[in-house]
């Protein structure tokens, strides 16, 4: 949804590209019912006046009916049904398990970190930018993980990586 907004050239509230963020907080915004969540933030103090997100430490009140609904309640349903599938399949997946290059590899044209992908055994580091947003905004290379490891290998003088050396 997000890349389709952003292809379109839908600007966010404040002008901002969209984002996989941006959508949730607009799927899941009970004010598109006519509703309104009251204390999500409060100030925290006198002094500093800063205004933080509640959780927890202050009572919510959810009131009903506040201002015209944007869209029907079924579709608001049918959006929160298919989000709880969503997480409930994130939940169910494997947790990734950290490499030696996790943080390591940063790319040579924006300078974001490459990210480790699978492809069935086959097993690559790309460009977080170009993974998120595409070719057109980050044409970078993606790494082979075989390649990694005999580079690394290499470069350390071993005849075999070891994550422990490197």
């Amino acid at each position: 949804i997000a890349a389709d907004l952003n292809a379109r050239g839908i600007r966010g509230t404040l002008g901002g590209e969209w984002c996989q963020q941006r959508i949730h907080d607009v799927v899941t915004n009970e004010k598109y019912l006519g509703n309104a969540l009251l204390q999500k933030t409060f100030v925290n103090n006198h002094l500093e006046k800063k205004q933080v997100k509640n959780r927890g430490e202050l009572p919510q009140y959810y009131a009903e009916g506040t201002h015209e609904a944007i869209i029907d309640e079924a579709t608001f349903a049918k959006a929160q049904e298919r989000i709880a599938e969503l997480s409930l399949a994130l939940e169910q997946r494997p947790k990734p398990t950290k490499s030696a290059f996790t943080g390591k590899i940063r790319c040579a044209k924006c300078g974001k970190n490459y990210k480790r992908g699978r492809h069935g055994e086959r097993s690559f580091w790309n460009c977080s930018t170009y993974l998120s947003k595409g070719a057109k905004v980050c044409r970078c290379s993606q790494i082979p993980e075989p390649l990694l490891y005999s580079i690394a290998a290499e470069v350390l003088g071993l005849q075999e990586f070891d994550p422990a050396v490197f």
